[in-house]
């Protein structure tokens, strides 16, 4: 019996007399307490009688009827596209349409709705992804409940529209969710369901997928394991939810990123066993298009666990677990316009219309060390390659500050040799116009290319500041502590005036400029969605770096020196942009100019902490704002103070 004309949808009305809707949801705790066994070792284990099926568990969540499932598969159709975009023709408040209809087949039918996407589950993918879970029923954490096959839709388009993007290493016109090794599934779910800002799901998915990887990674470091009996595929899937483990472990509670540290070790031991070489009889010209997703997927997960590699150094200033020289051999990423043709011949077309000469990391990264004019006037690299590739640099840039730590130290700066300033300097340029020429270059995070241009220009601004200034050691981000976070930025030393400063004090004023352009409020609502984390570790230093700049200039002015042209100039844009926002004000207010210029310290790490702001997926982001509220509070007490003691 349908709900009479007037009622809401949604509300739980009994089919018959016999059915109630008052029934409680028992947890999977609750029948496991009666038959409990114990194994060889005496540890407490459930005995198979006392396992419920995860399919029973499923069943019994449902508060509504029994046939609340087949509603929701009316209202919402065959989950096609986006889940998040499908808005039916007409009002809720109608009754849905007779059985055999959905709100699809009332649409016009166009190829965007019959093609495949990996968030459209089927009843039967999500049986069989039941079934899978199942013969792991003895490794899930007791009590582990399985999202609903619509729920399970929603996560799986959260991560594909919102991770994915960023670090493009599944396939997705040929991913099914019920093709995948049960920790990557999971492990997709968790991800997905941060992004949809579920976080109690999200975390029960990440124990759950945790759950499953130690267990698979102990089969397979097991004696009975052998080397030669190991799937290639199946290393590659486990690889792929370690990458997405890691991101969760690193980006949010303290208390997971210890796991998330270790995770990482054993994903840098996993890219050491598969190879990074390409095997002698592979010629990419003879490859068919499942055999090149196979080899390029492989290349991808093994060069997206080296950029994470480096993204833990970037933000915990720790040595990274894969190094540039161990990856020199792996050719870069093929084009995306390559990666996301959805058939053989839409590949086919791709690869004609955007041609692609492969190359090593090593030879590409050498390259970038030729002077400009001496380099090729067309780059054949891809996005992800120049993602990659300065990824590398970097890297370099670490490395050479660790290895001249003591020589640093003894001279009282912490200035790299003129020489290697030269060299590096050398490559972020040659990148720079590398970057220019690649054909999907773009300023844009929803380019139809995909973020990796966008988010590898916040890691040359990145390589920029770490060229002139080793900020790492004061931000201590591991702490997830606001206070220790704002005390440390507090205590980063004054930097040096030379020229080559200025240009990474530009780099970080275009930082903030994008935001301040868009609108800081506007960004702080919106970038969650499309911004990568990659970008806030940047502002970060950005913000600590343009803020001390702007410090040293007014010590400069304090003792009676001279500013250079490019000094005033800089100080003159950053005036600029700070003007278009709420702080103007106050600067236009301030007749002192060296407390003028030492307020634009304060407010430039005011309006990045501001982009902070807002609904946050990984919960590193709030903290980071939080911390860089307080280190601006600290830069405007001083000022405050000097106005009060000092001359007016």
């Amino acid at each position: 019996m349908r709900p009479p004309p007037g009622r809401l949808i949604f509300e739980p009305l009994p089919r018959d007399a016999k059915m109630t809707t008052s029934q409680p949801s028992y947890p999977v705790t609750s029948v496991l307490t009666s038959t409990q066994t114990h194994d060889a070792n005496g540890i407490e284990r459930l005995g198979e009688a006392a396992m419920p099926r995860i399919k029973d568990t499923l069943a019994s969540q449902e508060m509504w009827d029994l046939h609340f499932a087949d509603d929701l598969d009316l209202l919402w159709g065959d989950l096609s596209t986006q889940p998040s975009l499908l808005i039916p023709p007409f009002f809720l408040s109608t009754l849905p349409p007779a059985p055999g209809k959905t709100w699809r087949a009332l649409q016009p039918d166009s190829a965007s709705h019959r093609e495949a996407v990996p968030w459209r589950i089927s009843q039967e993918d999500h049986e069989v992804i039941l079934d899978h879970l199942q013969s792991h029923s003895s490794t899930l954490p007791p009590g582990f409940i399985m999202p609903s096959r619509h729920a399970l839709c929603r996560y799986v388009e959260g991560f594909f529209t919102g991770f994915h993007e960023h670090l493009p290493c599944l396939h997705t016109p040929t991913f099914t969710l019920a093709n995948s090794a049960p920790e990557l599934a999971m492990a997709i779910a968790a991800t997905g369901a941060r992004y949809r800002f579920q976080r109690q799901q999200a975390d029960t998915l990440y124990r759950a997928a945790m759950a499953l990887l130690e267990a698979q990674l102990r089969r397979r470091d097991s004696n009975s394991f052998s080397s030669a009996g190991r799937s290639s595929s199946r290393d590659l899937q486990t690889m792929q939810a370690m990458i997405l483990l890691i991101a969760l472990g690193t980006w949010n509670q303290r208390s997971v990123l210890r796991e998330a540290f270790a995770t990482a070790s054993q994903l840098a031991t996993m890219v050491r066993e598969q190879g990074l070489t390409r095997p002698a009889t592979t010629r990419p010209e003879s490859l068919t298009w499942h055999d090149w997703i196979a080899e390029e997927g492989a290349r991808r997960v093994k060069i997206v666990a080296y950029s994470f590699s480096n993204l833990h150094s970037i933000a915990y200033n720790i040595p990274p677990k894969l190094t540039t020289a161990e990856m020199g051999p792996v050719q870069l990423p093929a084009p995306e316009t390559h990666w996301r043709a959805a058939d053989e011949a839409a590949w086919h077309a791709a690869r004609n219309k955007d041609v692609h000469v492969e190359s090593s990391f090593a030879k590409s990264y050498s390259a970038l060390f030729v002077h400009v004019a001496d380099a090729a006037e067309q780059s054949t690299v891809s996005s992800f390659g120049n993602y990659v590739l300065m990824h590398g640099i970097i890297q370099q840039i670490f490395l050479v500050r660790q290895s001249s730590f003591p020589f640093a130290s003894s001279r009282g700066d912490t200035r790299l040799p003129d020489e290697i300033l030269e060299g590096l300097d050398t490559a972020l340029r040659r990148w720079q116009r590398q970057w220019e020429m690649t054909r999907d270059s773009s300023l844009d995070p929803l380019a139809p290319g995909g973020p990796l241009s966008f988010n590898a220009t916040a890691l040359f601004r990145l390589a920029y500041i770490r060229l002139y200034a080793d900020l790492g050691s004061y931000r201590h981000l591991d702490t997830r502590d606001p206070g220790a976070i704002a005390r440390g930025l507090r205590e980063v030393p004054l930097l040096d005036r030379f020229s080559h400063v200025e240009r990474a004090a530009l780099q970080a004023a275009h930082s903030l400029s994008i935001p301040v352009h868009i609108g800081v409020e506007y960004v702080a609502q919106t970038q969650t969605l499309s911004w990568s984390i990659v970008h806030s570790l940047c502002n970060v230093e950005c913000a600590i770096y343009l803020s001390k700049w702007l410090e040293t200039v007014a010590m400069a002015l304090a003792e009676g020196k001279e500013l250079r042209t490019g000094e005033r100039s800089i100080v003159s844009i950053v005036a600029s942009i700070i003007n278009e926002t709420d702080l103007g004000p106050l600067l236009l207010r301030e007749t002192n100019s060296i407390r003028r210029i030492r307020r634009m310290a304060a407010a430039v790490v005011r309006l990045w902490a501001c982009t902070f702001q807002g609904a946050h997926v990984f919960e590193i982001m709030g903290t980071i704002g939080a911390g860089l509220d307080l280190f601006a509070d600290m830069l405007q007490q001083t000022v405050t103070n000097d106005k009060e003691t000092g001359p007016a």
